[in-house]
C-alpha cells in the first residue's frame, strides 16, 4: 500500500503493464532463473562482486513486490474505467481488491491450486516490474525535434 500511496503514476505504469500476461509472464519466468546466476557469477569476481549483491538484492524485492502489482493489474481490470482519476485512491482500491481476490482463490480447498496460482501471479508481477524498469511495459511517446 506504501507503494502504491507514495508511487501512483508507478505502481499504475507497472500494473499497466502487468495487464500484458504473456509478456509479463515470460520476462518473469527468464529473470526467476536469469537473475540469481548472473548474480552469482558477477559474486565469484572480486570486481563484481558489488554489482552481484545489488541484483541480487533488487531480484529480492521485485519478487517481494511482484504479487502486489499483479492484484493491482486485476483490481484495476475489474474496477469501472469511469472511477479512473489517475489518483491515489482508485489504486488503492483497485490493489486491495485484486489482492483480496488472489488471497481468495489461493485459499481454495484444491490441491496444487494455490502454489499454481502463487507462482504465475510472482512470474507476472515480477515480469512487468522488470519491464516497467527496462522501458519496455508501455509504448514510448514518438520523439519530436
Amino acid at each position: 500500500a506504501i507503494i502504491v500511496a507514495l508511487l501512483p503514476r508507478g505502481a499504475a505504469a507497472v500494473a499497466h503493464t502487468a495487464r500484458r500476461v504473456l509478456p509479463s509472464f515470460a520476462m518473469g519466468l527468464l529473470l526467476i532463473w536469469l537473475a540469481p546466476l548472473l548474480a552469482l557469477l558477477l559474486i565469484l569476481t572480486l570486481i563484481g562482486l558489488p554489482i552481484g549483491v545489488i541484483l541480487l538484492l533488487c531480484w529480492g524485492v521485485a519478487l517481494y513486490v511482484g504479487p502486489i502489482f499483479a492484484g493491482l493489474a486485476l483490481g484495476r481490470v475489474l474496477l469501472p474505467r469511469r472511477w479512473d482519476d489517475g489518483g491515489r485512491g482508485y489504486n488503492l482500491l483497485g490493489m486491495t481488491l485484486g489482492v483480496i481476490l488472489i488471497a481468495a482463490i489461493r485459499l481454495a480447498p484444491l490441491p496444487y491450486l494455490p502454489g499454481i496460482i502463487g507462482a504465475l501471479v510472482t512470474l507476472v508481477g515480477l515480469g512487468a516490474v522488470a519491464l516497467t524498469v527496462l522501458g519496455r511495459g508501455r509504448p514510448r511517446a514518438p520523439m519530436t525535434t
